[in-house]
């Protein structure tokens, strides 16, 4: 996810510029878009929220930008209507994952109270990113205008990265916020700068105070992914166990039951565990039909 989130801001600096050379660098860039369009329903989502505010603002729309925008809300549509999606929806009762956009819309606000607690780390963190850009080019000439402007752009890819998810509500918590999250920290960051910028200028030693905040937001950012990628290597060996074990009685129709996951989980991915009731719609109704077993439990504590 970390490849496509990067090539994404790259693709949306290159659609905002809108210049093209010639027919063949632009049939290029358009074969690049089909990858990311393809890679994630969040990615997809979120340049095609983006490119609509770049043409929204320039008010101007060029034909590879028209085939960029189709190929992305095609590749949106079809990701939503993967068979992953369509499984999960009937995991919870529902036929298909539903595309149309009101419904979609509607259960954007269900979307937000699930997952918004998993964006205030994001929202502090652009923030701090923000004072401390505003602190350390103090001194320097700068273009507020453009980074406001691209800010926005930043804002509104969180938006449509998080839009696509409400096609299945229940299961938006449990997945990754790691797009959306960046977008959040480029977004507040730019903006924060941009506010706060005018008031550094005033402020002695801002650039001590400038490179303070920068080591204590690079320093906190680091020590999350060294506890998360400690907490993610205790726990592989008992998933790698799981899965075989899962794996070894795939259609066997057997009734499964599965050892408690021991130690910490990482911060940046929920995991939902098994509940020790067989009947237990999520996850284990789900795992079961996965693997084509008959019933899958969580060993209970005393067993």
């Amino acid at each position: 996810m970390p490849v496509p989130a990067v090539g994404s801001v790259v693709w949306l600096a290159m659609f905002a510029r809108a210049r093209w050379p010639g027919v063949a660098k632009g049939g290029l860039w358009l074969l690049a878009t089909l990858p990311l369009a393809m890679s994630s329903e969040q990615i997809s989502g979120a340049l095609l929220a983006s490119g609509v505010g770049v043409v929204v603002g320039r008010r101007r729309l060029s034909r590879p930008q028209v085939c960029a925008l189709a190929v992305l809300a095609a590749g949106t549509i079809l990701m939503l209507a993967a068979p992953g999606n369509a499984a999960r929806a009937a995991s919870v009762g529902q036929q298909l994952p539903s595309l149309a956009i009101w419904p979609l819309l509607g259960n954007y606000g269900s979307v937000l109270a699930s997952t918004w607690p998993r964006f205030v780390t994001p929202l502090l963190g652009g923030v701090c990113l923000g004072l401390a850009c505003a602190g350390l080019s103090a001194p320097l000439a700068m273009n507020v205008r453009g980074t406001v402007c691209w800010s926005v752009l930043m804002l509104l890819a969180a938006i449509g990265s998080t839009l696509p998810l409400a096609a299945v509500p229940a299961f938006a918590a449990s997945r990754t916020a790691f797009v959306p999250g960046l977008f959040l920290v480029a977004g507040i960051a730019g903006t924060t700068f941009a506010l706060t910028r005018r008031f550094a200028r005033d402020v002695r030693l801002v650039r001590s105070f400038g490179l303070a905040v920068a080591t204590v937001v690079v320093a906190g950012y680091l020590g999350i992914l060294a506890l998360d990628l400690a907490r993610a290597n205790a726990l592989r060996p008992q998933l790698i166990d799981r899965w075989q074990t899962l794996s070894a009685a795939r259609g066997s129709g057997a009734d499964l039951a599965l050892r408690p996951l021991i130690g910490e989980r990482p911060l940046a991915i929920e995991y939902t565990e098994p509940s020790v009731d067989r009947a237990s719609l999520l996850p284990n109704v789900y795992i079961a039909e996965f693997f084509g077993v008959h019933s899958v439990r969580l060993t209970p504590p005393s067993d």
